[in-house]
This record gives C-alpha cells, sequence and structure tokens, in this order.
C-alpha cells in the first residue's frame, strides 16, 4: 500500500507546530531552563522546513529544496545548541553557520547545475544524521545523576534518527529511486513516519528533562526551607543578642559622647558624678563612688559619689578624704589583684571591714581598677544591684571608668595648659622687652604691647593690620632684614642685631634684635621668634660722641693749617696786593673787549637778519612770481613733466620763504626783550582754543583742559609756545578719528609745578628724542605732516629765557607729551 508523500510532510508540519506551540505554552506557565527556547525554536524550524518540502512543485525550488534543507539542518543545530545550553556549556555558532552554508552550496549546485535528486537526499541525510548524532553524544557525555532516565530517554530517540538517516543515506545510493521526489516510495513514507515519531519522542523527553531538573530544584529548595527553619530559632535567638549588643554599644557610645560634651561646659567634680551616675543607671545599681590613687600606689582619694549615694543612702565624709590603701576595705581587692572584682556576697566576706559612721550598707559590689602605664591611677566602684553582677556588668563598668578617666585627664591637662598660657601671657604682655613673632616671608605673627609701643604703635592688632613687608615697612634698608633671615638659615639664631628702622610716624630709631629659628619636623624655617630692644638713645650717644671726637680731630687739624696759612698770608700779604691790582686790570680790560665783540656780534646778526629779510625775499619772490608767469603763459604748450616741474619750484620756493621768515623769528626771539608779569595760563590757553575753533570745527576732537597755575612770564613769548604745542597736537592727530588733547599740570617727586601738552596722535620713537628741539630736525616726512622743524625749538628757546625746561616722551603710533616748567 502506497502512502501520499505530501500528506505525511503535512503531518510532520502539524505535529511540529502543535509541539512547538505546546513547548511556548509550558514555557509560559512554569519555570523552564536554559536551552528549552531554542528547542521550542527547532521545533518551529522542523516545521518550516517540512512545510517548504510539502509545497515542492508549486513555489521555486530555490525555497523547497535549497532553503528547505537549510531550514531542517537549523533546526537539528538548534536541538544541538538547546542540549549544549541546557547543560551550561558554550555553544558552537561557528560550527553551525559553516554547515548551514555548506549544505546551501551543495544542494544549489545539485538543483541547478545538476539536478539530481538521489545526491541531494544523499547529502541531507549525511548532515542531519550528523548534527543528531553530536546532540545524542552530548546528552550520553554530559548524563547528571538525577536526569539519568530522561536523559537516555531523550539520547536514544536523537541517536535513533542520527542512524536512520545515515541507513536513508546509504540505502539511496545503493538502490536510487525516481527522479520525483513526491512520487510513491517506501523509502521516502519510512523517512516522514520515523522522522515524525521521533521527533515528538525526543521533544517529549527534553520536556521531561526541564521537569526533572524542576522537581529536583524544588525538592533542593524543601529541603533548604527545612533547614533554614530548624535554624531560625537559633538564629533569632543570635540576632536578638546580637541586638543586644548593639543597643549595648550604641548606648555606651551616646554616653560616652554626651559625657565628652558635658565635660565642654562643667567642672571635673561634676563630669565624675556624671559618669558615676550613668554607670549606675545602666547597671541599675543604686550605689556608686570614684577614687583616685596616688603616684605612690599606697594612698587613696575620694573623689566623687553617685547622686544617689549622696541623697539616699550615705552620710559619710565625702570628697578629698585621704587614706591608705592598707586601710580600706574588701572593695580594694581589684588593687591587689589588680583586676575588676565581683563580691555578689558582701556579708560572707571574711576579710570584710565595717563601714564608716553613716556608710551605706553594701549587699554586693563591682569595682574596677583603671590602669595606665601599668598602674592604677583610680578605681570606679558600684554596688547594691538587685540581681547578682556578671561578666557583662564588668565590660559595662570597665568601658565607662576608661572613658571617664580619659576625660578626666585631658580636662586636668587642659586646665594647666590653661594656666601655663594664662602665665605665659601675662609675661608677654607685661614684659617691658618687645617680643615677637614673625614669618620669613616678612608679617609678624605676634607681637606684645611693648614691641608695638617700641615701634609708634597703639597696640599689637594695629601693627599686625597695618604691617604687611617687614623689611620695607620698619628697616631702614631691606637688605639688613634678609641678612638676618640668612643667618638664621645657617646657625638658628642671632643676638644682639642691631639695625636701623622706622617707627610708624616715620621717626628713624635704632633697635637691638635678638632672633630664633623655628623650624618644622623636616628642618625648613617656619616662624622666627624673638626680643626688640630700643637702643636709639644709646646709639644717638655714642654717634654725638664719634661726631664730637671727628670734629675735635678736625679742628686741631684745621687750626694747624690755619696757622700755617696765617704765617703765609703776613708774608705774602703785599704781594698778593699787587696781585689782586694787576687782575682787577685786566678783567677790566677784558670785559671792555667782551661787550665789543658782542656789540659787533649784535650788529652782525642785525646785519645777516636784514640780508636774508631783503636779499634773499627778493630772488624767491622773482622765481615765483616768473614760475607763475611762465605757467600762464606757457602752460598751453608745457606737457604734464614740464608742469609739473614749474609746481615744484613754486611750492619749493614758498616753502624756502616760510623756512625764512621762521628762521628771522627765531632770530628775533633770542633778542627780542621780555615783558614779564604774572600771567594766569587758564585764561591764556582758553583764548588760543578759541582761535583753533575755526580750523579745528569739522575734526572730532576731545579736548580736555584742568587746572593751569598762575606764573611770571613774558605773556606773548608764552602764548607763542601753547601755539606751537597745541598746533603740533592738532597737526599729528589728523589721521585719528577719535583724536584726545589734553592740557594740564602736575606736581612731579621733588615738588616741582609743570606743564604738560598731551595727544594721541602719531607719537614718535623715543631714541630720536634728542632731536626733537632742534632748528629744522624732523621725524615725519614733509609728504605725512607739513611743517618747517622750527616751532619746537622756537618752545626750548622761550622756556629757557624763562629759566624752565622742556622735555618730551612718546611712543610711535600712540601719541606725544610735551612738558615745560615755569616759575610761579
Amino acid at each position: 500500500m502506497q502512502l501520499d508523500t505530501r500528506t505525511l510532510v503535512l503531518m510532520i508540519v502539524a505535529i511540529s507546530f502543535t509541539l512547538s506551540i505546546a513547548m511556548i505554552f509550558i514555557s509560559r506557565t512554569r519555570k523552564t531552563y536554559a536551552g528549552f527556547g531554542l528547542w521550542t525554536a527547532g521545533n518551529g524550524a522542523f516545521a518550516v522546513g517540512f512545510l517548504l518540502v510539502a509545497l515542492r512543485g508549486i513555489i521555486p525550488d530555490i525555497l523547497t529544496i535549497v532553503i528547505a534543507n537549510a531550514v531542517l539542518l537549523l533546526s537539528s543545530l538548534l536541538y544541538f545548541e538547546g542540549i549544549r545550553k541546557f547543560y551550561g556549556m558554550p555553544g558552537r555558532k561557528n560550527l553551525s553557520v559553516l554547515l548551514i552554508v555548506l549544505l546551501m552550496a551543495l544542494q544549489s549546485y545539485f538543483t541547478f547545475a545538476r539536478n539530481d535528486v538521489e545526491i541531494r537526499i544523499i547529502i541531507v541525510s549525511i548532515f542531519l544524521g550528523f548534527t543528531f548524532g553530536m546532540g545524542a553524544v552530548e546528552l550520553f557525555r554530559n548524563i547528571e545523576p538525577d536526569l539519568r532516565s530522561t536523559c537516555w530517554f531523550t539520547g536514544s530517540f536523537l541517536a535513533a534518527i542520527s542512524l536512520f538517516m545515515f541507513i536513508r543515506a546509504v540505502i539511496t545510493y545503493l538502490y536510487p529511486g525516481p527522479n520525483d521526489f513526491f512520487l510513491p516510495s517506501q523509502l521516502q513514507s519510512a523517512t516522514f513516519i520515523i522522522s515524525g515519531i521521533l521527533g515528538i519522542a525526543w521533544t517529549i523527553g527534553f520536556i521531561n528533562m526541564n521537569s526533572r531538573r524542576l522537581e529536583l530544584e524544588l525538592k533542593s529548595s524543601q529541603d533548604d526551607m527545612c533547614l533554614l527553619y530548624e535554624s531560625s530559632n537559633q538564629t533569632q535567638r543570635k540576632l536578638l543578642s546580637v541586638m543586644e549588643e548593639r543597643n549595648l554599644a550604641d548606648k555606651l557610645t551616646r554616653i560616652r559622647l554626651n559625657l565628652f560634651e558635658y565635660s565642654i561646659s562643667h567642672s571635673l567634680d561634676e563630669l565624675l558624678q556624671k559618669t558615676i551616675d550613668e554607670v549606675c543607671e545602666l547597671t541599675g545599681s543604686p550605689v556608686g563612688f570614684y577614687h583616685f590613687v596616688e603616684k605612690d600606689q599606697k594612698t587613696l582619694t575620694l573623689q566623687a559619689w553617685s547622686t544617689r549615694t549622696i541623697k539616699e543612702f550615705c552620710k559619710a565624709e565625702g570628697k578629698g578624704l585621704h587614706y591608705g590603701i592598707d586601710k580600706a576595705g574588701v572593695w580594694v581587692d581589684c588593687v591587689h589583684e589588680r583586676k575588676p572584682v565581683i563580691h555578689n556576697d558582701y556579708s560572707s566576706l571574711p576579710h570584710r571591714r565595717g563601714m564608716p559612721e553613716g556608710h551605706a550598707a553594701i549587699i554586693r559590689e563591682l569595682v574596677v581598677p583603671i590602669m595606665r602605664s601599668d598602674k592604677i591611677v583610680a578605681i570606679l566602684g558600684i554596688g547594691n544591684k538587685s540581681a547578682d553582677y556578671k561578666e557583662k556588668d564588668i565590660e559595662i563598668v570597665s568601658y565607662l571608668a576608661d572613658v571617664a578617666w580619659e576625660i578626666a585627664e585631658r580636662r586636668q591637662a587642659e586646665m594647666k595648659l590653661v594656666e601655663s598660657e594664662e602665665r605665659y601671657r601675662n609675661l608677654f604682655e607685661n614684659a617691658t622687652e618687645g617680643i615677637y613673632i614673625s614669618t620669613p616671608q616678612g608679617r609678624y605673627v605676634s607681637v606684645n604691647p611693648a614691641f608695638a609701643k617700641i615701634l609708634g604703635f597703639t597696640s599689637p592688632e594695629e601693627i599686625l593690620d597695618e604691617v604687611k613687608d617687614i623689611g620695607h615697612q620698619i628697616y631702614a634698608d631691606a637688605e639688613e632684614r634678609r641678612k638676618l633671615i640668612n643667618l638664621l638659615a645657617e646657625q638658628d639664631r642671632a643676638d644682639n642685631y642691631e639695625v636701623k628702622g622706622y617707627r610708624k610716624d616715620g621717626q628713624m630709631l635704632w633697635v637691638s634684635i635678638n632672633a630664633h629659628a623655628v623650624r618644622d619636623e623636616n628642618g625648613v624655617l617656619q616662624f622666627i621668634e624673638g626680643t626688640m630692644n630700643d637702643i636709639t638713645v644709646r646709639k644717638e650717644a655714642e654717634e654725638k660722641m664719634q661726631a664730637a671726637q671727628e670734629e675735635r680731630e678736625r679742628m686741631l687739624e684745621a687750626a694747624e693749617q690755619s696757622r700755617r696759612v696765617l704765617l703765609s698770608v703776613v708774608e705774602d700779604q703785599k704781594a698778593a696786593q699787587e696781585e689782586i691790582g694787576k687782575l682787577n686790570t685786566e678783567l677790566e680790560q677784558r670785559v671792555a673787549d667782551r661787550t665789543a665783540l658782542l656789540e659787533a656780534a649784535n650788529k652782525e646778526l642785525e646785519a645777516f637778519s636784514y640780508s636774508v629779510s631783503h636779499d634773499l625775499r627778493s630772488p624767491l619772490q622773482h622765481i615765483t612770481g616768473f614760475a607763475e608767469l611762465l605757467n600762464k603763459r606757457a602752460g598751453g604748450i608745457l606737457d604734464e613733466k614740464s608742469k609739473h616741474y614749474l609746481k615744484v619750484i613754486t611750492e619749493s620756493t614758498i616753502r624756502m620763504g616760510t623756512l625764512i621768515e621762521e628762521l628771522l623769528a627765531f632770530s628775533r626771539m633770542g633778542r627780542t626783550e621780555m615783558l614779564k608779569k604774572k600771567t594766569y595760563l587758564g585764561s591764556l590757553v582758553n583764548e588760543i582754543l578759541k582761535d583753533f575753533q575755526a580750523d579745528t570745527m569739522e575734526r572730532n576732537i576731545d579736548w580736555k583742559v584742568g587746572p593751569l597755575p598762575e606764573v611770571y612770564g613774558d605773556r606773548a613769548m608764552l602764548k607763542q609756545v601753547f601755539v606751537n604745542l597745541i598746533s603740533n597736537a592738532c597737526k599729528f592727530t589728523q589721521k585719528r578719528g577719535d583724536a584726545a588733547i589734553e592740557i594740564g599740570s602736575a606736581c612731579n617727586e621733588k615738588g616741582e609745578v609743570f606743564v604738560y601738552v598731551k595727544d594721541n596722535g602719531a607719537g614718535f620713537d623715543m631714541k630720536y628724542v634728542d632731536k626733537l628741539f632742534g632748528i629744522f630736525q624732523r621725524l615725519h616726512r614733509t609728504e605725512e605732516f607739513e611743517g618747517t622743524g622750527i616751532g619746537l625749538a622756537n618752545v626750548r628757546r622761550i622756556i629757557h629765557r624763562h629759566g624752565g625746561k622742556v622735555w618730551a616722551e612718546g611712543k610711535e603710533g600712540e601719541g606725544a607729551t610735551f612738558f615745560f616748567t615755569l616759575k610761579a
């Protein structure tokens, strides 16, 4: 009987999809392990592959043969990867990809290049047999003891399908079938039937493997829960004990912090009493005491009782009571044994002694010695707890006893420190010599009143605030301060180091300094401390004595010289009188000769001025006039170059005429008689600026005119000075859109008043400043800025005639400032 092959394939598709859905449902409703999802995907791929096979002849061969066989191989690889994942082993993705690519290449070749059904069946069977065989091997190799039956079940079916695929390949090779895949064939029918049955079986086996592992995990969890339940009571008891310990530790820490805080604002006795009260409250003890043990380890001093002990139980003598340890009761057993002692049945102790009158009756007690450096320094005791004292009580009392001593010791040290600081402060404040601490960099850190008084300050605070640099503010020569620092760096101290300095009011004084270097642990100089004494009176006396001695020696030497000179004068008096007469006669003749020469020079200068004025002007006017006539007459026939020549001749003669006029003015300026009178420069400058207003109206010039002094001088000449300087400022700022010209006066370091004219124009290079005031000396080309080079020479001559001086400062491209001084 022949079965319909396509129907069998569709049945496998339906079964595989059903198994995939079932596995998805399982994964959504219970816990699954690694690999379960891959196995589910494998079933899906198994169904898709066979679905494509069922559609052979309906859809292209690339899907029904190449892709279908690749998907079937992928399903077997997913089973294999799912098994490895289930056992926690890394996958073999590279191998899977290689097998799929190789299968697709072979199937494509034997489908399109060479259509051979038998070869395709053989290839697919070998690949599937190999991959299913790998899955079976992994299952058999990694069998867990608790999963043995399910692993054997699943592995057996995988091994069966692997074996079947290899047998199919052999049968196909030995007994080739029909070329059409869907023609009736017992081998094909058996293939699909067996594949469907085995697919169901190995899927059920894998589901059982997952379920079995889940059962084992649940059983393990139940066992753990039982163990946890059994140990919960013990853990709870331990937890309660730990919580009690922690609460106690927190309480002790809180008490310790409270005691430290309490000690800040309370006395030592109040602190000790507070400590005993805390111990008594924590241990439930109504009685408590605190004793100091003296250094001889033989004497006790009662320091404090607890508050409740004093109020309710004990009326015996208290604080400050001294007595020997050998006379104390059984509570000093802690001293003899050098450890905490518990007496829970005080009345039964054979070596107890009677209580002092008014002492509280003791039922039970706990006494703890406080040890420091192998010596007992104090004893803290408590008593009459309602229950027996235990080791826990010893821990509590020992801890708080140590805390109490630590705080008490710190308070005693603080008190001693305060007393020491108070003594030092009194010595520091009341010392008659100056005491200081300073830094190597030149700042005072601390000074006493005597130190401030020596330097003329009203208080130490004032000198600390105002003195920022000792070397430059206190020392007359800062180099002396550097020498002192170097000396301290070499030998750590300097004695009787005498230097000259300044008081706050600027008065000079002499001081003697004793200094000591304070270094850190690395030997680096940190501070300088020492003393300072005012030795001005002594130094002045020494200087006076030295000056007197020098004056005496000078007077003796002068007397001797005078004696010798007197003898010489007496001898030479007559000759000297004759020589004086002769010199007077020669001097009168020289004055007459010089006067004659000066008059001749003035006449020659006037003649030269006239000659320049008359003889040079006429030729220049002729040149200018004839050049203009030539230009008018021959202008139409001259070429441009010839016209340019005429223009240059005309401009040059005009310029030469201007130079002659300036030179004559310069010459006259030296001979003009000065008419000096009080002149207010402010009004003079305002008058000049009004004259410049018309020429500078179209320019944006920022004029700044400050206060100007009243001087004694020739108003006309001074006006010429300001005209020249302001004219230059306007000229050299004409290329700046934001020109600024400032006129003002100031006072230099020597107290001299000077006037200045400042601009932000072209400026000049300071290395040529000496050429500015010379005749015809120009620092800029005529094409850039017009001028003759005589204006500043005129300024200097006028200022010099007024007994002043003139100078300039400037920078190229940033402007210039011209200064001059005048007598008020």
